[in-house]
């Protein structure tokens, strides 16, 4: 059987009568859906889109020069996903990418494509014992407020729009020696824990961030023993990872919480929890990942029931500071910033952490072509999906293929 390539060339002469396939331009069904599956074989006409757009995070609270006074943790950013959608030959599409809140109490920006926006998280609540900035803003998720030394509860922000995030917790105020304890903010998938939760090891914790299968499938081979939470990626058969991918072996499994010398493929990651001990070489696996988690409360070290910083939402929350300071929202998930701690000795203002920016993915089969895009997107394809990954503003046209 000669070998024929892609567009109908033939290495040898057979008799054509006999074997129709060999004719140039002709391809068996086999053939065709391969090629169709690697994205080879265009469609005619225009695809279905689906997308996930989500906004900037908001920034953690700042705590005062009083004890006490912990700051709030940053709300998510805003999210909003679609399946199904109908495009136009030729149109351009404009994408705006919303950056995360700065400073204390910074509320992230908002992010749009499509016709539709998405909110910045509401910053945190700052620590103080005047004015009027103790409570958590709302936004796409709302921030978590302050702690307090009075007899007096601040309330966390709540959600702009329903469907695009939850609320932040409430902060708790100080009775007697206890202190007070800020509020967590919110969440894509869940509201932040209130001041009343946590306990001496964690306080209060960012909501959850929303699980999505639009960034596609991972397959990779882990290189050395995993024996607390940091896995090896020596090869990758398929796919990327992302910070919120939900990993998974003959370890157990975990949540990639930061990036290690890894960036989507080979390199080191940093798990959420220690996970099981075991040899080199297992295969590790991944079908979905998480985004837009809140910033974790700033922590307590004074007077009584005290709370360690509190952990970031999963998928890309910051976690809130705890003698040391917060940590940001993670860059392109929309995660809110970690909140200010208060601390045990001579205060100095600290200020929260700031919120991760925003994101866009958008796919389609990857047997339609590739659109024409602005803003240099990443670009791959996994699933026989074609993926787009907006990490900042830029604009994507469709075209017919016919």
């Amino acid at each position: 059987m000669p070998k024929r390539y892609f567009g109908g060339i033939i290495s040898a002469t057979q008799n054509l009568a006999t074997d129709p396939s060999s004719i140039s331009g002709f391809f068996s069904v086999t053939e065709q859906t391969q090629s169709v599956q690697a994205g080879r074989w265009k469609l005619a006409g225009l695809p279905l889109i689906e997308y996930l757009l989500i906004a900037g995070g908001g920034s953690g609270g700042s705590r005062s020069g009083s004890l006490y006074f912990a700051g709030g943790g940053g709300g998510a950013g805003g999210y909003v996903d679609q399946s199904n959608q109908t495009v136009t030959s030729g149109t351009i599409y404009t994408i705006t990418i919303g950056g995360g809140g700065t400073g204390s109490r910074g509320r992230g920006t908002d992010s749009s494509f499509f016709g539709q926006s998405t909110y910045g998280g509401g910053g945190g609540g700052n620590g103080s014992s005047s004015g009027t900035t103790q409570t958590g803003l709302s936004g796409g998720s709302g921030g978590g407020a302050a702690a307090y030394t009075m007899d007096a509860t601040f309330a966390g922000g709540t959600a702009n729009t329903a469907g695009q995030g939850y609320g932040g917790g409430s902060g708790t105020p100080t009775a007697g020696s206890t202190a007070g304890t800020a509020g967590a903010g919110g969440g894509a998938a869940a509201p932040g824990d209130s001041g009343s939760a946590g306990d001496g090891t964690n306080g209060p914790a960012g909501g959850q961030g929303t699980a999505t299968l639009i960034c596609g499938d991972f397959e990779g081979i882990c290189s050395t023993t995993i024996s607390s939470n940091t896995i090896t990626i020596s090869a990758v058969t398929e796919g990327r990872l992302f910070v919120g991918s939900h990993v998974s072996g003959s370890f157990g499994s975990g949540i990639i919480n930061r990036f290690g010398t890894g960036t989507g493929g080979t390199g080191t990651y940093l798990l959420r929890d220690s996970v099981g001990s075991t040899t080199a070489g297992i295969t590790v696996t991944s079908t979905y990942r998480y985004l837009a988690g809140g910033g974790g409360a700033g922590g307590k070290r004074a007077g009584t029931g005290l709370r360690g910083g509190g952990p970031g939402g999963i998928g890309g929350g910051g976690r809130g500071a705890y003698a040391s300071g917060p940590t940001a929202g993670s860059t392109n998930t929309g995660g809110g910033g970690g909140g200010a701690d208060a601390p045990s000795g001579t205060d100095t203002l600290l200020a929260g952490a700031n919120g991760g920016s925003g994101v866009l993915y958008i796919r389609h089969p990857a047997s339609y072509g590739q659109a024409t895009v602005t803003g240099s997107p990443e670009i791959y394809i996994v699933d026989n999906y074609r993926i787009y990954e907006f990490r900042s503003s830029g604009s994507i046209q469709f075209f017919n293929n016919a």
